[in-house]
């Protein structure tokens, strides 16, 4: 059977047409631009996360020079102390939370943020800076040894190739259907039209 007596036999390409440009659409507008959302609130994590960190070098940075002193003020060790502590535990915590997908898994991310935080918090309001030190200690040796800020930074890397990917390929599927539909409408037309001067 030749093309052309396929294409009127089957007078439904008009209908396939308008409906795969209606995905076309879909992807376009729903898929993708939740794609680029997601990539968006993602990057803006980033500003967060950046921010805390210029806190936390500020904050250790101060306790440092206090500590360093011959008479050094206790209560500025203790302020100090546990605002950095506060700060890379945000940065922890958000650098952990933007890269998982299962709600449950944030959920208990942010559970643990806030039993530490309680816990430094209860420490601070009793002016126990022996055990804000000791964990301040035990954080900058796990760090220096682990470097989970860097781990989360090679999984954020990781999420936003996925998002790149995935707008691409929304975005290609976007492109095809589009075309596909648009030719298939176009075919019907011309069609139609050679039928009608017949």
């Amino acid at each position: 059977m030749k093309i052309k007596e396929w294409c009127r036999n089957y007078p439904w390409l008009g209908i396939i047409g308008s409906i795969l440009i209606f995905l076309s659409w879909v992807y376009q507008n729903q898929l993708l631009s939740t794609a680029t959302e997601e990539r968006i609130k993602l990057e803006n994590t980033q500003i967060s996360i950046d921010l805390q960190e210029i806190r936390m070098e500020m904050w250790h940075k101060a306790y440092v020079e206090e500590k360093t002193k011959q008479n050094p003020d206790t209560q500025i060790l203790l302020n100090t102390s546990f605002k950095t502590l506060q700060s890379y535990l945000n940065i922890i915590a958000w650098s952990s939370i933007r890269t998982r997908n299962d709600e449950l898994d944030k959920q208990k991310d942010i559970k643990g943020k806030y039993l530490t935080l309680d816990t430094l918090t209860k420490w601070y309001q009793s002016k126990n800076l022996k055990a804000l030190e000791t964990d301040l200690g035990t954080v900058i040796k796990r760090e220096n040894e682990l470097r989970f800020e860097d781990q989360f930074a090679n999984k954020y890397g990781k999420k936003l190739v996925e998002i790149d990917l995935t707008v691409k390929l929304y975005t290609r599927l976007f492109i095809i259907l589009f075309a596909i539909g648009s030719i298939l409408i176009g075919l019907d037309f011309m069609l139609k039209l050679n039928k009608d001067r017949r």
